[in-house]
Parts: C-alpha cells; structure tokens; sequence
C-alpha cells in the first residue's frame, strides 16, 4: 500500500512539492491519502509550502518540538525551511530533526554551531550573514531557544547591534506544565534547570524560592529530583503548598502527578527510580485567598449569631470565642470583629482565645511556623 501511495504522490503531485514525496512514503496509507485528498483540492499542506516572506537581516528565534515532533508550527516550519543559515546547539541532533521533517537537506542552506561554550565564535558569524541581508534562525536542541537553554548572548548583541529579532513561539516546557497544573498563574517564578547551575548561583536560587509566595516553575533531572523535593520540602510555608510533576512531557512516556506537598513528591520518587527529565510547578500560597474565604463565612456565621443570640448580651468578646469553638480561625474572627467594637485585634485574641487554647498571637518578628533552611550548607 505505501508503494503505491508513493507512486500516486509522485504521479498526481505537481513537482515543486517533490519534498512532500518522501514524508508521504513514512507516513501511514491513511494519512498519506489524507495530505494527497489535501493537496489534490488545492489545500496545500504546510510541507509543501517552499518559501515565506523571509525579513532581510532579521533573526528569528525559532521554537521546535520538545518531544512529540506533531507539535512544529507551520509559522516555524516555513522559516526554518526559507532562512538561509540556521544557528543551533548540536548540529548532529538538530540535523536528524531537519530529515525528518524536510527530507533532503537544502544545500544552500547554512548550519552554524553554537553552545555554553562557543556562543562568542558563532556571533560574528551571524553578524556578517544579517549585514549582507540574510535571514538566520536560532533553535535549540529542543523547546524555545534562550529559555534555560543557550542562546541569550547571541539575542543581547544582535539587539546591541541594531539587528531586527523576530520570536516564532511554540513549546515550552514550563508553560506546559503551568497550564495543567491547576493553580493561579497570573504571577509565577521560573528558576529553570538548577541543578545545573553553579554552587554559588545554586543557593542563591534556593534562597529566592524560600521567600517566593508566587507560583514557582523550575526544571530538575532525574539524578537530583529526589534531592531538590527534600530541600524544597524543608522551607517555611511548603508544607501546604501542592506541587505538580511533568515527567517528559509531550513524550511518550509523559507522565502529570500531583501531590499535597514537596515532602510526598519526594517520597514517591525516592521509592520509584525516577527516568527522563522533569518539571516541577510549586503552587502559590495561598494565605490570602484563605483569609478572603474565611472572612466571608465568618461574615455568615455572624448572621446566624445575630438570630440566636440577643445582641444586648452578646459583646464582641463572646462572639469571637463562639466563633472560634466552632471551627472559625482565630485571627480571622478577630480581624473582622475588630472592626465592629473598640477592641483591637490583639486585645480581643489575648481575651476571648487565651482562655480556651492557652496561647497568644506572636509579636511581629516572633518564631514563625515551619523550618528555614540553611541554604549555605546546600551542595
């Protein structure tokens, strides 16, 4: 069936589409014929589409697949096909890529190597290439180029130098994860991949994890997942914050798990041999969004208080050790009925909640709930 597939594809299809014959002889007879039926009623399939409306002298930051290869846009396709040099990290890697998706190489088309290591001889390079109008694209091995990945000092003196930089954006594993993690987003934190950070960077990381209330987005490996969940779980404030897992995400073996804390993530991948590479979503605080809560159903209970109880000989004091036996947090019930009476916060605390739970509300600056971690003494 393929056989004859391919030899429908390169009777029926005109010849300017010849790098459409060979993707159709891989693929499966039904999609074959679908992208042939496509071809034939003049739809045609973002393969065989042979050139775009390439900027003279620009740069395009080109984002490829980061594992499942039907995730390419067709803006990102038509430039990687139409530029004339192509920068990335690994040229081997990157190669097997341009053959699966192109077939045959373009002979015209340039590849320029570039890494942690050698981004500075890359650079004039592509200097020279844009200053005679070419058109260059920066890839990474995979994902959104300059995100935790090489790349960002190439962007920095293009843009210096007055060179027009254009973004084709497609995935990223972070916004990947982000998006299934079921948790507030509208401010979050990417500390990238931290394990591969230098020591001195590393703790200074960690330290600003420690203090982010916001959601925290950072990759690990599989060597240092384990290791990273057990300093995360020793921070003040991560005992009720949830974390999502992305293992190899749009991959095969993809996997999304989500746990109540840090310290659980890291007793399930202590016991099962962690594999592949991860993403880790740390879920915001949500201290605010607990007082609003409270706050509204002390507000109700308040009602009902009001209809069981004669007003006259219910002052404030009663009202809030009331509310407090009956399941509403204490420094919630204070704050609200502290607006009603001449009491402060802390007198109607130390008067109505001493007496039944034998403490008192801490002083600012006070020991505070949880640990905090000695960054120093982190590897």
């Amino acid at each position: 069936m393929r056989k004859l597939v391919g030899f429908v594809a390169g009777v029926l299809l005109p010849a300017r589409n010849g790098n459409l014959r060979p993707q159709l002889c891989r693929r499966p007879a039904s999609t074959a014929l679908k992208l042939i039926d496509d071809v034939l009623k003049g739809e045609q399939h973002f393969l065989a589409e042979r050139s775009f409306c390439k900027e003279p002298g620009a740069v395009y930051v080109v984002a490829t697949p980061i594992g499942n290869m039907e995730d390419f846009t067709l803006r990102g396709l038509r430039v990687l096909r139409g530029v004339d040099a192509v920068c990335m990290e690994d040229t081997i890697h990157s190669g097997v890529m341009f053959k699966r998706v192109f077939g045959e190489r373009d002979p015209s088309q340039t590849f320029i190597h570039f890494a942690h290591a050698n981004w500075a001889r890359a650079t004039p390079q592509i200097l020279r290439r844009v200053a005679r109008g070419e058109a260059v694209a920066v890839i990474a091995d995979a994902g959104t180029p300059c995100i935790s990945d090489p790349g960002w000092q190439i962007i920095d003196i293009c843009l210096e130098k007055g060179v027009k930089v254009i973004p084709i954006p497609g995935v990223t594993a972070a916004t990947a994860a982000l998006s299934v993690a079921g948790c507030s987003s509208q401010i979050y934190s990417f500390f990238g991949l931290i394990s591969n950070q230098k020591k001195k960077l590393k703790k200074k990381s960690f330290k600003l994890i420690q203090q982010c209330d916001e959601a925290i987005v950072l990759y690990e490996s599989k060597h240092r997942l384990v290791k990273t969940l057990e300093i995360l779980s020793k921070m003040r404030g991560f005992e009720s914050r949830p974390v999502t897992v992305g293992k190899e995400i749009t991959k095969m073996h993809e996997e999304i798990q989500r746990f109540e804390n840090c310290m659980e993530a890291g007793l399930h991948y202590a016991e099962r041999k962690p594999r592949g590479e991860y993403t880790l979503v740390i879920s915001p605080k949500e201290k605010a969004q607990e007082i609003q809560i409270g706050e509204l159903d002390m507000y109700e209970r308040q009602e009902e208080f009001k209809e069981d109880y004669d007003a006259e000989y219910m002052n404030a004091m009663d009202i809030c050790k009331a509310l407090v036996e009956d399941g509403c947090p204490a420094q919630t019930a204070c704050r609200v009925l502290a607006r009603f009476s001449k009491l402060n916060r802390r007198q109607l605390y130390n008067a109505t909640i001493l007496s039944n739970q034998k403490t008192r509300l801490p002083e600012e600056g006070e020991g505070q709930v949880g640990n905090v971690i000695d960054v120093d003494s982190i590897d």
